[in-house]
């Protein structure tokens, strides 16, 4: 499994490309934030819970929150996060 910075690396690489879609169509947005979905699944409990899965969840949430308050990054959006526990059972 690619570690976790690589994975936010590919989520930040493809809002930038979203990003710069949207500037090269001359895209506007009329002040009303357009909710972008991001599903995560964590695997959090179960008799195999990897204790790396319960720091992933927060730091998910915490760079979500950074993209969200940065106006400049994806501007027009809001990123919502919907997160399962995938319950490891190994």
């Amino acid at each position: 499994m690619p570690s976790l910075s690589f994975q936010f690396s590919l989520i930040l690489i493809t809002l930038s490309h979203l990003r710069h879609f949207h500037q090269a169509l001359g895209y506007q947005h009329d002040g009303q934030l357009k909710k972008l979905h991001i599903g995560g699944l964590f695997p959090i409990s179960g008799t195999g819970g990897w204790l790396g899965g319960q720091g992933c969840l927060p730091a998910v949430k915490m760079a979500l929150e950074d993209v969200n308050k940065a106006k400049n990054l994806l501007p027009g959006y809001e990123l919502v996060l919907h997160q399962n526990d995938s319950q490891v059972y190994v």
